[in-house]
């Protein structure tokens, strides 16, 4: 049987690893999201040219 306090410590680095782990997907998210839209950007800019 666990104590209420080592149950609590567990709860709370179980969220501490699941928040941890979701800034991590997000900011990959992000970066992964950035560098796959940069050459549609640059094609945009090519297309758009010197109107």
């Amino acid at each position: 049987m666990t104590s209420a306090a080592g149950y609590v410590g567990d709860e709370l680095e179980r969220i501490f690893f699941f928040f941890c782990v979701c800034c991590f997907v997000s900011a990959f998210r992000v970066l992964q999201a950035e560098t796959l839209l940069l050459p549609f950007i640059h094609l945009k800019k090519k297309l758009n040219g010197p109107t």
